[in-house]
């Protein structure tokens, strides 16, 4: 079933009217508060766990406003990032992720690391945990990036703390680290 299907019978079903504020689909008309304009509400399918990508998402139906006034933090949150972008040059927009949510997850898996996504008022946040950390962020690429990083870096001190000095070689740890960064090794 596509999303143009799904929103057609999410507003049959919700008899043609938002569950928060009661607007009529297409009929209600409403003031803008910040430019004094008329508008009028449609109904749109939304996604309360913010993941569009995934086919089992929970959908319910808002009108504009109300989808706005609850998805609005999240939008602001990613323009502020794009002006910041722009400000030190860079030309593209923000982004939250440019890997879909479900690749992550799928990869964060075979990592051993779980991402859980938990819906709250203000939109949600991404929490993790994995045999090394666990933590929560607003933004599941912070989330993947803290776990991946703390995983990695609890090896990285294993593997210095317990190879065997013949076996200890440079070689091996620059396998481990990232390209282009200087490291130091130190034996413990």
């Amino acid at each position: 079933m596509t999303d143009k299907q799904k929103r057609k019978e999410a507003i049959a079903q919700a008899n043609n009217q938002c569950p928060k504020c009661g607007a009529v689909h297409g009929q209600t008309v409403r003031t803008s508060e910040r430019t004094g304009n008329l508008w009028v509400t449609y109904l749109q399918l939304a996604h309360p766990d913010h993941d569009p990508w995934n086919p089992e998402a929970r959908i319910e139906v808002l009108c504009n406003g109300c989808h706005m006034s609850k998805d609005g933090p999240m939008h602001a949150a990613s323009a502020r990032k794009t002006r910041e972008l722009r400000k030190k040059g860079t030309s593209k927009r923000y982004q939250r992720n440019s890997v879909s949510n479900q690749e992550l997850v799928r990869i964060a898996g075979l990592l051993g690391i779980d991402l859980i996504y938990e819906p709250d008022e203000e939109g949600g946040a991404w929490h993790w945990c994995s045999e090394v950390s666990s933590g929560s962020h607003r933004e599941m690429a912070y989330a993947f990036d803290q776990a991946l990083y703390d995983l990695v870096a609890t090896y990285r001190d294993l593997a210095h703390r317990y190879a065997p000095p013949d076996e200890f070689h440079q070689d091996k740890i620059a396998a481990l680290c990232t390209a282009g960064g200087k490291h130091e090794t130190t034996r413990r």
